[in-house]
């Protein structure tokens, strides 16, 4: 699987021609390169679609599918979009997992049945739809490799570190890199599924260029108490900055002045009723999980700034 860097038309992985192209949900991201409307963004990302190679699309919102759609017949390309030809349902809700039923709309399909996907939110389930229907247009087009059984199995084994992670359950933390309105909006109706009731100190970090306002909105109804900070990374937006924008939108604001003194405030606060939610970022989550590994075992990646002078040798402790 090659995936693709930024956009589509223009990335450098553009040059293959693919067994099939799959597009998913996009929002409004990376505006400043790929244009401020969703139809913009789509004509950007339609940009893989190939002459004559299927193509499977995730839901999306209608300015974006139609976009979808017209590249695809103009290119010959055939088209599959999930929210037209597939039904997913949730069975079970666990704490770091969900089952799921998954069904094909019109003709039976092999790839219907039921599935356990070792990840939390319902954005999750869409992303596991996506993928089986994938493989159902390869299995069609000639590819036996792609049979339900394996791709069951690779579901029920699939990770994906620091998107509505749990890292922690007592206090709950979850740490997610929503970093766009639309994926906070995702994220907050998530978690009112999977956490009913739940009460949620918002850590808070965002790069400068993003829509920190649209994200806000999406998050402070959510938050019973806000702290923000920044991460290392050099389009971080200064924690005042933040604070500012919380009080321009009604809510007040703790500062942190790093990503490892914003949990140990968090943890003062939280409890069995009150989780902690870091957000904004994925530089942020990044520099979180670094924290939480300190003291946990925690499988991560080779950091950007390892062995670097300011690194702080200072340990911090879960309650």
């Amino acid at each position: 699987m090659v995936e693709v860097g930024l956009g589509g038309r223009l990335d450098a992985t553009n040059v293959i021609t693919p067994l099939a192209s799959v597009i998913t949900s996009i929002s409004l991201d990376h505006t400043y390169l790929l244009g401020d409307t969703l139809a913009a963004i789509a004509g950007e990302k339609a940009g893989i679609i190939k002459p004559g190679v299927p193509v499977v699309v995730s839901p999306q919102r209608p300015e974006a599918r139609e976009v979808f759609e017209t590249v695809a017949a103009a290119r010959n390309a055939p088209l599959t979009l999930v929210e037209k030809t597939w039904t997913h349902e949730v069975q079970e809700r666990r704490y770091q997992r969900q089952r799921f039923a998954l069904r094909h709309i019109g003709a039976a399909d092999v790839f219907e049945g039921d599935y356990e996907l070792p990840l939390i939110g319902n954005f999750q389930r869409e992303n596991a739809a996506t993928a089986v229907a994938a493989a159902s247009v390869l299995q069609q087009h000639g590819l036996p490799q792609f049979a339900p059984e394996s791709v069951r199995q690779g579901l029920e084994q699939v990770t994906w570190p620091g998107r509505m992670e749990i890292l922690h359950r007592d206090p709950v933390l979850v740490v997610d890199c929503a970093h766009n309105a639309y994926s906070a909006q995702m994220l907050v109706s998530s978690l009112e599924e999977w956490f009913p009731g739940k009460k949620w100190i918002l850590i808070y970090g965002a790069s400068s260029d993003k829509d920190l306002t649209g994200m806000l909105r999406a998050l402070l109804p959510a938050a019973e108490h806000v702290i923000v900070t920044r991460s290392y990374h050099p389009r971080a937006m200064a924690p005042y900055q933040l604070a500012d924008l919380c009080a321009d939108l009604g809510h007040g604001a703790e500062i942190a002045i790093s990503p490892q003194r914003s949990l140990e405030q968090a943890c003062n606060r939280a409890n069995a009723e009150v989780g902690i939610l870091v957000t904004g970022s994925v530089f942020l989550v990044a520099d979180i999980r670094a924290v939480y590994a300190q003291t946990a075992p925690l499988n991560l990646p080779q950091s950007d700034w390892d062995d670097e002078p300011w690194q702080s040798d200072n340990v911090m402790t879960l309650p």
